[in-house]
């Protein structure tokens, strides 16, 4: 009986005048749907009961129940990243609007519970609420809007069906401005009704306006909700989780957690209360910065978990945060703490992570040692984190790098997958000292295994082949060889004639050899001894000359594949013999030279990257001290004396300065070295800061393309200053691709070969040494290409500054990207973005839409043509390395006077354009373009269509503005 009666009550049907207009199939005019006749049947007691069970569990029920499934499947596959800010919500509308299928289903059947029900039952407007969220899962937000504004007209509180607008004066009624539906009920309607849908529904049009980007629509709606004296209580959690979702997406974190803690009391589950404590601890951290707050909410969080994930990064945070650093006792205790969870059997799937917190905490103490053991455990304890495992090699190449301990700063970031470090100024970093530090690293092994070799060839001879008998049984023993034989021989049986096979000795006279069974096997061995084993046929001399070639060529290729792997094995065996090592000892005076030399160069070049490259001074000065130690009388004393000058002056060390410049003058008083000493040592720090930027005006006069001014500039900061000493590569470097463009190859060289003298192993002066060898062969290439008739585009003429591009003869002309967007899209059009799909982000006229192609383009402010084409060829070629699965176009447009545009792509969407970028950037100064100064250049993503508008308007401020909002922190 109670059952019947809950089904009677009607609290919330649609006003008359809301019926459904439809356009039929011609077959089925004259047939009407339930929704149709809600019009002409009495909707009397025993109809309104059969309407609402049907409606509600034949449809609704079964709707609702695959809506919860997508939810539910969307938030198992949801992967949460404790170290970033998690989302707001437990699953992604991208997960779910996949789940096309369901929602599909789900849209079928909330249509066609409506289309075949009277529509005055009580579970249409459920139906239209779960329309609309099932539109919304679908990322079709106007679909979803239109739906949820439906509900809010259809069945609002209003007599004959006229549409109030939200917000308007016509809700202010008996002194109350309320736009909610009043869902007051007294005890019986409480027993025999459920809840109406509008109210929900207009939470949701308020989630839908923030996904689809309509910030303002959303604000205004929410803020009339707070304020709504009737808005139901039951209703207030999801009120604050929406208004907290919109603080969220404008990163006022803190409002974001006000509202959001209102929340946790119905969450519904307590994973999801923790989850959410978790997050409220984060929004403090970013927004207030309040790490008293955050850190009891990170406790919280960890005491309601039932995911260890959760709880291990919840109790790290909170240990982490509060008080100050300075504290010594306080970080003791933390680092206690957190020693203590390493230990814990729950957490030994996240000692990693437990690990380099206390690395952390170990640094703040300034106990690097500590932190380097921490950090080693943290690695060895990685099982499946490898996020986790290349911060821990960061943290400890920075902290070996501070130290200057350069080689186990080099093995430390040669170990980080560069692709799971989250910031960019991380990568970048790692790109920038890696390739200093892989010369480090190679000349330290090369001067320590020259000691090695020069220790072991000092020593007594039977000393020495002791020694190296262990260390050839040692190398065999790890690669899994056998010891080599000793071939002991006995000198008796060496001596001892062959038998003769037929002589008395051997058989008694009686017995004839073939039946000597030993005569016999001896007489075979001797003879496959002799000739090999061959078939027992006629000819066979000739069957065994024809045979090979009509063997199967297959077989003919295997045995050439095992004969060549049997020769490489036998050849690493024979590396490691006791002759072989032996062998690389250095016992000649000729070796022992060579391997002085290997020293000698290695130590110099390790102080070179040193003074010029890391600039650290001391430890260049250590250097070279050390290479004058060791071998006073080398050739390369008179340069090393002067370099050592250079580092000491730089330091301020005047006494050790004039000591060096004495030992220069007495020992080398009229050589070039010298004569740079007396000349640099003439200047004043304030002439030596004016010849820096005197120099710097100088590049960017040459980069800007002025190049007559900058050649007198040049000129004239030479007659001043002394000319190389102060010359940096990157000017060395844009003044021979000018000189190349002038066709003044003899200064072209001779300035590149000053960049290679000046600052070996830079990647600059790798470039020269290909450019110089590419200059070398310029005639020989320019008549092989003109030969071929290759026609090139005009305007980008490619420069002759890489022997691999050049040395490769192209099949076809390259391809050169004109200005041909602007007359394609000519008249200029907007790009009309569907809001069903993509939420937009808009400045003025631009419009940002993730799922439209992008081109990469890199704003080139300032840069003569020259350069801007020596850029082009420089990303043609990192392109090639990285990228030579995909064909990237580039392509050149200028966009005013001193603004020029490298694009490339296009892409398909943006987010696999910021994939280029985030590969591309952090070696942007260090391979890519080292000679151009970073405030040169500025990374973006551009859509033809905001090309379009960029190259019509040239609001360039304004659209670096909508980067800035659509990808905050890229840009």
């Amino acid at each position: 009986m109670l059952f019947l009666l809950n089904l009677c009550y009607a609290p919330a049907k649609a006003q008359r005048g809301s019926s459904i207009a439809l356009d039929k199939p011609e077959k089925y005019e004259n047939r009407r749907l339930g929704a149709e006749k809600t019009e002409d049947k009495k909707f009397n007691t025993s109809r309104h009961i059969y309407q609402n069970m049907v409606t509600h569990y034949n449809y609704f029920f079964n709707a609702n129940t695959k809506f919860n499934g997508v939810l539910d499947k969307a938030r198992q596959s949801a992967v949460n990243d404790y170290t970033q800010l998690l989302p707001y919500y437990n699953y992604d509308l991208n997960v779910t609007s996949r789940e096309t299928n369901e929602l599909d289903s789900i849209i079928y059947k909330c249509t066609a519970g409506i289309l075949l029900h009277n529509l005055n039952n009580d579970w249409i407007d459920d139906m239209y609420l779960l329309l609309g969220k099932a539109y919304l899962l679908r990322k079709n937000f106007d679909s979803a809007t239109h739906v949820f504004r439906y509900i809010n007209y259809a069945f609002a509180p209003k007599d004959d069906g006229y549409d109030i607008p939200i917000g308007s004066n016509v809700s202010n009624t008996n002194g109350e401005f309320t736009i909610a539906t009043d869902e007051r009920r007294n005890a019986w309607q409480k027993v025999t009704t459920h809840h109406p849908s509008r109210n929900s529904g207009l939470l949701w049009l308020a989630r839908t306006y923030i996904e689809s980007g309509a910030i303002n629509e959303a604000a205004g709606l929410l803020e009339i909700l707070k304020a709504d004296p009737h808005f139901p209580e039951r209703l207030q959690p999801e009120l604050h989780e929406v208004m907290g979702y919109w603080f969220y997406t404008q990163q006022v974190y803190d409002s974001a957690a006000v509202q959001l803690n209102f929340t946790l009391d119905h969450t519904g589950s307590r994973q999801e209360r923790a989850r959410r404590e978790y997050l409220i601890g984060q929004l403090y951290l970013l927004g207030s910065r309040n790490e008293d707050l955050a850190s009891s909410y990170f406790l919280k969080s960890a005491s309601h978990t039932i995911d260890p994930v959760l709880e291990a990064y919840a109790t790290l945070a909170s240990i982490r945060l509060s008080t100050n650093k300075g504290d010594v006792v306080f970080l003791q205790q933390k680092l206690a703490k957190l020693l203590q969870l390493a230990k814990r059997e729950k957490y030994i799937l996240y000692r990693d992570v437990v690990y380099y917190a206390a690395a952390q905490v170990a640094m703040d103490l300034n106990r690097p040692k500590d932190a380097q053991s921490y950090l080693w455990k943290s690695v060895a304890s990685a099982t499946n984190n490898p996020t986790q495992r290349s911060l821990s090699f960061l943290l400890l190449g920075d902290i070996n790098y501070d130290t200057k301990d350069y080689v186990a700063a080099h093995n430390a970031y040669d170990s980080i997958d560069n692709g799971q470090l989250k910031k960019t100024e991380d990568q970048s970093r790692v790109e920038q000292r890696k390739p200093s530090l892989t010369t480090i690293a190679n000349n330290v092994t090369t001067v320590q295994r020259q000691d090695s070799l020069q220790h072991l060839a000092a020593l007594p001879a039977a000393t020495r082949e002791e020694e190296v008998r262990k260390i050839a049984r040692k190398l065999r023993r790890s690669q899994g060889l056998k010891d080599e034989d000793k071939n002991f021989v006995n000198t008796a049986v060496r001596n001892v004639a062959p038998a003769t096979l037929f002589s008395e000795t051997n058989a008694s006279a009686s017995e004839w050899y073939f039946n000597n069974t030993s005569l016999k096997s001896s007489g075979v061995a001797e003879f496959n001894t002799r000739w090999g084993k061959r078939p027992n046929v006629d000819n066979w001399r000739r069957s065994s000359a024809i045979d090979p070639m009509t063997r199967n060529q297959a077989q003919v290729a295997e045995e050439i594949a095992k004969a060549q792997k049997d020769s490489a094995a036998a050849a690493g065996t024979d590396t490691l013999s006791f002759d072989a090592l032996m062998g690389k000892l250095p016992l000649s005076p000729e070796k022992m030279a060579a391997s002085d030399e290997k020293i000698i160069q290695a130590l110099f070049s390790n102080a070179k990257v040193f003074q010029s490259e890391l600039q650290d001074y001391p430890t260049a000065i250590e250097t070279y001290n050390e290479l004058l130690r060791r071998y006073p009388e080398t050739k390369m004393q008179e340069e090393v004396l002067f370099n050592l000058n250079y580092c000491y002056r730089r330091l301020g060390d005047t006494r050790r300065q004039d000591s060096v410049k004495t030992a220069m003058q007495r020992a080398f008083p009229n050589s070039k070295w010298t004569q740079l000493v007396n000349k640099s040592d003439q200047q004043t720090p304030k002439e030596a800061d004016a010849a820096t930027k005197h120099y710097e005006r100088v590049y960017d006069l040459f980069v800007e393309g002025n190049f007559e001014k900058a050649k007198q500039e040049k000129q004239l900061a030479d007659s001043l200053y002394g000319g190389k000493n102060n010359w940096s590569p990157q000017l060395l470097y844009i003044e021979a691709v000018y000189y190349i463009k002038q066709r003044d190859d003899s200064t072209a060289i001779q300035r590149l070969t000053d960049l290679k003298q000046a600052h070996a192993g830079t990647p600059l002066a790798e470039k020269a040494t290909t450019m110089i060898d590419v200059l070398k062969r310029r005639k020989e290439i320019e008549e092989y290409l003109t030969n071929l008739q290759v026609t090139r585009a005009d305007e980008d003429i490619p420069l002759l500054t890489d022997a691999a591009a050049l040395s490769v003869i192209p099949n076809k002309p390259v391809l050169v990207i004109r200005d041909t967007l602007a007359t394609a899209a000519a008249p200029a059009r907007i790009i009309e973005v569907k809001r069903d799909t993509i939420p937009v982000v808009t400045v003025k006229k631009f419009a940002y839409n993730p799922e439209e192609e992008h081109f990469v383009v890199l704003f080139l402010n300032k840069v003569d043509g020259v350069y801007v084409n020596e850029a082009r060829n420089a990303f043609s070629r990192f392109n090639r390395e990285n990228f030579y699965s995909e064909k990237i176009d580039i392509g050149v447009h200028k966009l005013n006077d001193s603004t020029q545009m490298l694009l490339m792509g296009p892409f398909p969407k943006a987010v696999l354009a910021m994939g280029y970028i985030d590969k591309a950037r952090p070696a942007s100064r260090s391979r890519i373009l080292p000679w151009l100064k970073p405030e040169k250049y500025e990374y973006g993503i551009i859509s033809p269509s905001n090309l379009t508008l960029l190259k019509q308007d040239n609001e360039l401020e304004a659209y670096k503005e909508l980067l800035k909002q659509a990808l905050p922190g890229k840009f």
